[in-house]
């Protein structure tokens, strides 16, 4: 395991490093035979998607002959979270100005905060007032402005609605779901089908997205992991939700085995694959579950909810999401600041929102009454916004 996380981050310095050498020499290469100005590259480095490929090509046709920004790739199904971040801080603690933007967790703030050129310049100038509160929160390092909110993630239940609807109480069920349902209800309702397929889909690897689902439930008991400094074990309400994750699969029997060696990717594709009926995910998957599919199933039909909540607790729904942060060391501040106020745009927050179903984080949207008709998803989001909790945020977190 450790050997592979290794080779992981190797591979990941091979593509950085390709890409930006590659660059350069084609740069110099033409640059023999032009004696106009050279276009400034600016390096952006993230799990590069469909949207930003689009904002990514429109902002290099506007400055055309200026500024070229160049997508670094390192896609979730090749680098975990974790993978990316060692991978990342590596080059950031050599003070390579090779890299200029980077997209980190919402979760690595503080920790790169180091190594991050402070962004309250751009922010006051062009977004003040203009971005989600909620986002704008977790940017900030020791109250210093280190980066900003490209997009916002929060965890969200899915289930197989062409498979609830055969059950003969389906329309009270669904009302208790869109209302928010409690764990004790939803285990008696579902746990007598568990033999028929799987009820409860999560994603139990060891890795950062299980520590997602456990802060989760932890916050439902209005407790952290993270109290005075230290990290809290002996706490009987952390006792208690590492005993109920164990017990959805062992005792309750709602969740498979395999949970605990499934990522987001994969549980998705297991979910899909085996009919499961709920699954624990991110908004990103109801734009991309089509993907998981082998065959077009136009039979699937696909709704969200709330998560479910303990009796007597409070309802919770962890918050993510990816910040942009421009590298200290790099050469090209202004020039990378200009991208970052592009793509923070309300034309590119629609693109990252109608391409990806990434949350937009430009109150723009979810001001605009016209723009929220045709896309309700937005209020739904909107509404769960309300139920959000950030992770511990602390220095040493990761």
């Amino acid at each position: 395991m450790k050997s592979d996380k290794i080779s992981y981050i190797i591979a990941g310095f091979i593509v950085i490093s390709l890409i930006v050498l590659l660059s350069f020499i084609l740069t110099n290469s033409f640059s023999a035979y032009d004696n106009s100005e050279m276009v400034t590259k600016i390096y952006y480095v993230d799990n590069i998607s469909i949207s930003q490929k689009e904002i990514i090509k429109k902002f290099n046709e506007i400055n055309k002959g200026k500024i070229e920004v160049i997508g670094v790739n390192l896609p979730f199904e090749i680098f975990s979270t974790n993978e990316r971040k060692e991978l990342l801080a590596r080059y950031l603690r050599n003070k390579s100005d090779m890299i200029d933007i980077i997209a980190v967790d919402q979760i690595w703030v503080k920790r790169f905060s180091k190594w991050a050129y402070p962004m309250t310049g751009l922010y006051n100038k062009y977004f003040k007032n203009k971005l989600l509160d909620i986002a704008l929160s977790s940017c900030y390092a020791d109250s210093i402005l280190v980066a900003l909110p490209l997009y916002l993630d929060i965890s969200v239940m899915f289930y197989r609605d062409d498979i609830l609807q055969s059950y003969p109480n389906y329309k009270e069920i669904e009302k208790k779901l869109q209302a928010g349902i409690t764990w004790e209800e939803f285990i008696k309702l579902f746990s007598i089908y568990s033999n028929s397929y799987p009820i409860y889909t999560f994603q139990g690897d060891d890795y950062e997205g299980l520590i997602c689902f456990y802060s989760e439930l932890m916050a439902m008991e209005g407790k952290s992991f993270i109290e005075n400094d230290s990290v809290n074990l002996n706490d009987p309400v952390n006792y208690k939700t590492l005993s109920f994750i164990y017990d959805l699969i062992y005792k309750y029997k709602i969740s498979p085995k395999i949970v605990a060696k499934l990522k987001e990717n994969s549980s998705y594709e297991y979910f899909l694959k085996n009919n499961g009926l709920f699954l624990r995910a991110w908004p990103g998957f109801e734009s991309t579950f089509k993907s998981y599919l082998k065959t077009n199933n136009k039979n699937i039909v696909l709704k969200k909810c709330p998560n479910p909540y303990f009796e007597g607790g409070e309802k919770k729904s962890v918050l993510g999401g990816w910040h942009l942060m421009i590298n200290k060391n790099s050469k090209k501040i202004s020039e990378a600041e200009k991208f970052i106020e592009f793509i923070l745009s309300t034309e590119s927050q629609k693109i990252l929102f109608e391409k990806d179903n990434f949350l937009p984080v430009n109150k723009a949207l979810y001001e605009d009454s016209s723009y929220l008709n045709t896309y309700p998803n937005l209020l739904f989001y909107k509404e769960l916004f309300k139920t959000g909790t950030y992770r511990p945020n602390h220095s040493n977190y990761t």
